[in-house]
């Protein structure tokens, strides 16, 4: 799962559980197809083609962010815009790292403090502990670690693009297999 998937898609309100049943792959920041390694102008969530109901392919389509989607492969790439204030309040800081500086009302509206586990017992919600820099997170990391932390020290890594942006490639100057040499010790001298 993306940091996109537990941070960003969020601010599009489409539920969890019904995008899960129509083949939902994960929630990206950057298409490479389209945008190679720019991130976080607009979000993009990934399904399984064959999973897709063409009830829920319309329902997409219909909200109100949707600009476009591509078919890539096997999968169904969707494209929704975002603001340009969440853009500043939430996306340069998620790109960042900074979990404990995306604006505070995205964070209230969209993440709750406690959640069930699976045996219904009610602890507090890991995202909710990212993103507020709880004390216990902290402490855990520290000890794991070894470091004790500033008072600047996020408690949970940035993201990557590498794992952020739909069909990222490393390089694009990476030889293929058949563009390199292979020498054979036997026969160097």
């Amino acid at each position: 799962m993306t940091k996109s998937t537990s941070f960003i898609k969020q601010i599009l309100e489409i539920p969890h559980g019904q995008a899960k049943n129509n083949g939902y792959i994960d929630t990206y920041i950057g298409y490479y197809p389209e945008s190679k390694d720019k991130w976080g102008d607009s979000i993009y969530m990934a399904f399984k083609l064959d999973q897709i109901s063409s009830d829920y392919r319309r329902f997409l389509m219909d909200h109100k962010d949707f600009i476009t989607v591509y078919l890539n492969g096997e999968d169904l790439v969707f494209k929704f815009s975002i603001s340009d204030d969440f853009k500043v309040q939430v996306m340069r800081p998620f790109i960042n790292g900074q979990y404990s500086k995306i604006d505070r009302n995205y964070v209230k509206t969209y993440f709750s403090q406690y959640v069930a586990d699976r045996s219904q017992r009610i602890k507090t919600s890991m995202n909710w502990q990212i993103l507020t820099k709880d004390d216990e997170l902290k402490k855990y990391w520290e000890k794991r670690i070894g470091v004790t932390f500033t008072e600047d020290v996020e408690v949970w890594s940035r993201p990557e693009k590498e794992e952020e942006i739909y069909g990222y490639q490393s390089s694009d100057n990476e030889p293929s297999p058949e563009d390199c040499e292979i020498s054979n010790p036997r026969y160097t001298e």
